[in-house]
């Protein structure tokens, strides 16, 4: 039974009523982390010149992985991602204080098209970097080939952080925030911490389906009023939660942006600009068809769509992991 938030219904009421009359995801369905939040792009070497060389991310060792020095074509990667023939280059970056890492993924000899969402699109997703030197980190990043996101070029002060938003020299958007007091905890280093943002259509349906259908835990839902000078989209309102894998640091940010006009999202696996994830389970042959009674949009027989258009890669525990 799906409920429909009405604009008028406090969200934190429809999350009452939903929790209410749906069952729990089973647990062939619910996977125990994120293994990586991944950028499709254009460039692979554009791309690690400038998170390795300018933002300063750190290589992940990830065993039985494919070289990121030459393409590769691989026959069960293909099929798992349908990109039938294509050669791909992947590279792995550390997230700090994270359990899951972040991949750039570039597939050549096959057609591809950008998918170039602006913020407000559902699909579109951004890297969200806590920094312990904003400016410091801006200048680099305007160095290095980033364009400013946030009208006037310059962060927003909130009670909490200093942000701005960016885009990279591939495309995609990356935020980054100094918090006034830095949480207990926070790894050392330039990049205190990371998380991830995705812009969805319906932040109660996209809740749902996360919670429902992959065992997510919801956070709690926020008004994201400040938000709306740092985004540079203005005649709406934001609304803002997070979703959590029990056990894992994966814990995701949705952002809702209503009363301003969207453009739907379907890329594919190869299309420089799609977001993706790649979620881990015990048993991924028995997820992959739960999900399917479910009536879940699948790309290919290991890669589903969540309702806004990002994929999601379903994979069991990685060799020799």
């Amino acid at each position: 039974m799906n409920l429909r938030l009405n604009r008028g219904t406090s969200y934190a009421v429809w999350l009452i009523l939903e929790a209410a009359c749906c069952m729990a995801a089973p647990p062939e369905s619910v996977p125990n982390r994120a293994y990586f939040y991944i950028h499709t792009v254009a460039n692979l070497d554009k791309s690690i010149a400038f998170y390795r060389d300018v933002i300063g991310l750190h290589e992940k060792h990830v065993l039985s992985a494919f070289p990121s020095d030459k393409p590769t074509r691989n026959d069960q990667i293909n099929r798992l991602t349908n990109t039938p023939n294509a050669f791909f280059r992947p590279i792995y970056f550390e997230l700090p204080g994270n359990d899951y890492g972040f991949e750039l993924l570039e597939f050549t000899q096959i057609e591809r098209q950008p998918f170039e969402p602006r913020l407000q699109d559902p699909g579109a997703t951004f890297l969200i970097l806590d920094v312990r030197n904003l400016d410091a980190m801006l200048a680099k990043a305007k160095m290095g080939g980033a364009t400013l996101v946030t009208p006037g070029g310059k962060p927003v002060k909130d009670s909490v952080a200093r942000s701005i938003f960016l885009r990279d020299p591939d495309g995609f958007y990356l935020l980054l925030r100094q918090h006034q007091l830095m949480k207990a905890g926070a790894s050392k280093g330039p990049i205190a911490a990371a998380t991830v943002g995705i812009t969805v259509a319906d932040l109660a349906n996209t809740t749902a389906f996360y919670r429902d259908r992959l065992g997510f835990v919801p956070g709690q839902p926020a008004d994201g009023g400040s938000l709306n000078a740092l985004t540079g989209v203005s005649g709406g309102q934001i609304a803002t939660t997070t979703l959590k894998i029990a056990g894992s640091t994966f814990e995701p940010q949705l952002w809702e942006f209503r009363g301003v006009d969207h453009r739907p999202a379907h890329p594919r696996m190869q299309d420089p600009g799609a977001g993706q994830f790649t979620l881990q389970f015990r048993l991924p042959a028995d997820a992959r068809a739960y999900l399917k009674q479910e009536g879940v949009e699948f790309l290919s027989d290991g890669v589903i769509y969540d309702p806004n258009g990002v994929l999601i890669l379903v994979r069991g525990e990685p060799p020799n992991h």
